[in-house]
């Protein structure tokens, strides 16, 4: 599920035994996400972030990132079949296509609906519904290869 919150890395300094001797904050981040008509929107075109630093005096902002459009109007009522819009487009998917061979199972952990931004340097008129769908892909056993991996897509609803 796509939420805000924040991230705050820790390290620790160790002597040559591998002992630990002192732990230190590192940077953290605060991430903010954005909602519209109850449903998350989701994409690099509709975040927040907060980049901190720890000082001597407490917390140091570092950095910041902001992407949102305005909003002028919505629709009512946008419906779709989920099961439908899954179905067409998992087996359009170019990655699972090109995995076909290694492929063993596909398991699909979460599906969400939300609105999706584009990247703000590209022109969109409209947050388009779309499916979130994430999980992890098993490969077929290989000496070369990872055992399989996790997953996450936007697919058009």
């Amino acid at each position: 599920m796509l939420k805000s919150g924040a991230s705050a890395p820790e390290f620790a300094l160790q002597d040559e035994d591998g002992e630990e001797v002192s732990r230190h904050p590192g940077e953290a981040t605060a991430m903010y996400l954005y909602r519209l008509d109850g449903l998350p929107v989701a994409g690099p075109g509709a975040k927040t972030y907060t980049f901190l630093q720890p000082g001597t005096e407490g917390p140091c902002v570092v950095g910041f990132y902001h992407s949102w459009r305005d909003v002028r109007e919505t629709l009512d009522d946008v419906k779709f079949d989920v099961e439908e819009a899954l179905a067409r487009e998992m087996t359009r998917d170019r990655q699972f296509r090109f995995l076909d061979e290694k492929l063993l199972q596909i398991q699909v952990t979460e599906v969400e609906i939300v609105y999706f931004s584009l990247s703000p340097h590209r022109a969109q008129e409209f947050l388009f519904p779309a499916i979130r769908v994430a999980g992890t892909i098993e490969l077929a056993q290989s000496d070369s290869e990872e055992p399989g991996f996790d997953f996450a897509r936007f697919y058009h609803a």
